[in-house]
């Protein structure tokens, strides 16, 4: 799963309103907050035959990847390396990276992979 997750050192914490996914063991939890290239409104067929199995374990591949990294892995080839942020052109799909500012702080987005 890819995306932008927060780490709590505290997994009875409440998660924050919008949460998409909370992956928790006795030590601490990370929420899913904003999911990349997903369709929250789409047929269930579109995820495939077991959704949750594959979210599972795209998680328990990439949140390693995160942990040891210190920040958000987006890309497990190149984990220094981000698809869109401060960067002109999307890597995965080569269009213009779409900026604007969002609360003091310059956002970043592919108009192709993150449209809407």
């Amino acid at each position: 799963m890819r995306g932008l997750f927060l780490r709590h050192a505290d997994p009875s914490a409440v998660p924050q309103r919008g949460t998409r996914l909370r992956l928790a063991t006795d030590e601490v939890a990370y929420d899913l907050i904003a999911p990349i290239q997903c369709e929250p409104l789409g047929p269930r067929a579109s995820l495939g035959p077991d959704p949750l199995r594959g979210m599972w374990q795209a998680a328990t591949a990439y949140m390693p990847l995160g942990r040891d990294a210190g920040q958000v892995v987006s890309d497990p080839d190149a984990p220094d390396e981000r698809r869109v942020c401060k960067r002109e052109r999307c890597r995965r799909c080569g269009a213009a990276v779409r900026t604007w500012q969002l609360a003091s702080r310059t956002a970043y987005a592919c108009p192709v992979d993150q449209s809407g």
